[in-house]
């Protein structure tokens, strides 16, 4: 899924999202499910990756 978030979203209706977080994991029981989306990777520069590195590093933080 290297689209862009808009595009994903408004074309798609997240449905790649939707099918993980309702179908595996909430029938699984994990609540609350939320999703990051960090796209499009393969147009995106070093600083770019390197800030959602950040952001997912900061995110795992608050899981603990």
């Amino acid at each position: 899924m290297d689209t862009p978030k808009w595009f994903y979203s408004l074309f798609y209706k997240n449905s790649g999202h939707h099918a993980v977080k309702f179908g595996v994991l909430e029938f699984s029981g994990f609540k609350p499910v939320r999703i990051s989306s960090f796209a499009p990777v393969k147009s995106a520069t070093d600083a770019t990756r390197a800030k959602w590195l950040k952001e997912v590093e900061k995110l795992g933080e608050k899981m603990v």
